[in-house]
């Protein structure tokens, strides 16, 4: 299987690990490119698997191969390696409903190991280059990095992860993409619960038209929205925006 993007072939993706296919399924997370503005395209002959470069993993495996590759993606989320977060194609209080088996983002299970993933070229890698990380001197992709860490505060505050993503080519009020989405309380509903969309920015300078197309389109399914930021608490109407390091109290 060969790994294309915008026709350059980027690498030879051996077949998978005999029957089984976890080893290939690992080696791609996280993005083995991150420059592309876009997605990365794995082609065979009869499936089509589709890595977001802003995610680890942003997987769509159709046909038959999909039952091939089952198993590899259980037991990478069975064995805690990896966070598998389902996309919502039409989401309600009861995101198993519209749950999507083939159609998943795949997070690291520990944010430690994935920046060590990134700079798997070396044997040790330092402080000072966490250190530069956080200070977003490095110049890599960290929305990547603070996407991967909310999915692992999610999973370890007891939340099964879902997300939710549309795409109109003729439409681009229907274009969006929700990082995350859970069920909360609303307070403007009688603390009835409903779906609250959350999305994650590394930067301090940000848009949030994704959240504004789920809300019209959603409308009454949708309570609190959450900002997860690197900035200070704030709170407008029913959207609060929280700082990054708050993503465990969402």
């Amino acid at each position: 299987m060969c790994v294309r993007a915008r026709g350059t072939y980027l690498k030879e993706v051996c077949p998978p690990f005999k029957q089984k296919g976890y080893s290939p399924l690992l080696d791609l997370i996280p993005p083995q490119n991150t420059d592309y503005v876009g997605n990365l395209e794995y082609y065979t002959h009869d499936y089509v698997i589709l890595w977001h470069y802003q995610s680890l993993g942003y997987v769509i495996i159709r046909g038959h191969m999909y039952r091939r590759y089952a198993e590899a993606v259980f037991w990478l989320g069975d064995s805690h390696i990896a966070n598998i977060c389902r996309k919502a194609s039409d989401p309600s209080v009861g995101f198993g409903l519209s749950s999507m088996e083939n159609d998943f983002k795949c997070y690291l299970a520990d944010t430690g190991l994935l920046v060590t993933s990134v700079f798997s070229d070396r044997d040790v890698t330092k402080n000072p280059v966490y250190a530069a990380i956080l200070s977003e001197q490095l110049g890599i992709n960290e929305g990547m990095l603070a996407e991967n860490y909310v999915a692992q505060q999610l999973k370890a505050s007891g939340s099964k992860l879902f997300y939710y993503s549309s795409y109109s080519k003729g439409d681009s009020t229907q274009t969006m993409e929700i990082d995350f989405l859970v069920v909360r309380e609303f307070d403007n509903a009688a603390f009835k619960p409903r779906v609250s969309p959350i999305e994650v920015k590394s930067t301090s300078r940000y848009s949030t038209k994704s959240l504004d197309k789920f809300k019209d389109k959603f409308q009454k399914r949708v309570g609190t929205q959450y900002v997860l930021h690197p900035r200070q608490l704030k709170v407008e109407g029913e959207r609060v925006y929280l700082p990054l390091y708050m993503a465990h109290l969402v």
